[in-house]
């Protein structure tokens, strides 16, 4: 939970950098290339739905995106909607780094077979998560791509 407010927040203050500091320079240096035009006609289109989509691609930088939303045309609450798609790669993140933590221990304290199913438990749980992120990841790529061939073919 900590760490899905703290990411709201830092993701909304990157926004708002992006959008009032460096907005008209970012745009005049854009200017000169159509896909880039493009992208901000489609946001402009479906706002929070292609934040949603570009939270659930880990191909997107978070760090890059919160700056780059800002120069777009999408409106802060659409921002802020589409930025809770972030929640599922946080979850998988903050599950794996307990993991990882948890792997340290694992000779510690060895009791037999109630061990044995923890640890059956947190990697099926861990396998689990890993299917809803990948399996997010590809519904989300291929909603974006045919966001942007539908843009393409009425232009």
């Amino acid at each position: 939970i900590y760490t899905t407010i703290a990411a709201m927040i830092g993701a909304i203050i990157a926004f708002l950098i992006g959008r009032h500091l460096s907005r008209n320079w970012v745009r005049q240096k854009i200017a000169k290339y159509p896909k880039f035009q493009l992208l901000n006609v489609a946001i402009k289109k479906d706002n929070w739905k292609i934040v949603a989509l570009t939270r659930l691609s880990p191909i997107f930088p978070f760090n890059l995106l919160n700056y780059a939303f800002g120069v777009t045309d999408v409106c802060i609450r659409d921002y802020i909607t589409g930025s809770f798609a972030m929640i599922p790669a946080t979850i998988m993140y903050t599950y794996i780094g307990s993991l990882a933590t948890d792997l340290t221990t694992i000779g510690d304290n060895f009791n037999g077979t109630p061990q044995l199913i923890q640890w059956f438990m947190r990697i099926c749980g861990l396998g689990a998560t890993i299917f809803l992120f990948v399996y997010l990841k590809q519904w989300s790529d291929k909603v974006f791509h045919q966001s942007l061939s539908n843009l393409e073919s009425k232009k």
